[in-house]
């Protein structure tokens, strides 16, 4: 039976979960707030293109710890919080 939408995006989201959750996810997710810059400046100095890539890194660990933040009892609450950030971000 193929999965829904809404069921793959639940399961993603307690994939994230579970993957960052134990100890090596944690070990591993340290590492990599330290390597996306998480929690120092992205500016670069004279270097437009190195810090909007430093930017984008610092992105990718900002929508990992997104997902193992969010708390989602069921599918139909991933699915309102979901058209609620895409009102949000005015790409509903």
């Amino acid at each position: 039976m193929e999965l829904t939408q809404e069921q793959k995006e639940y399961q993603l989201l307690m994939d994230f979960q579970q993957t960052f959750g134990s100890e090596q996810g944690k070990r591993v997710l340290e590492k990599l707030s330290k390597f996306c810059l998480e929690k120092q400046s992205c500016y670069t100095s004279n270097n437009s293109h190195e810090t909007a890539f430093n930017e984008g890194a610092r992105s990718v660990i900002l929508y990992i710890r997104r997902n193992i933040e969010r708390k989602i009892e069921t599918e139909s609450e991933l699915n309102a919080l979901n058209e609620k950030e895409n009102e949000n971000s005015g790409t509903a």
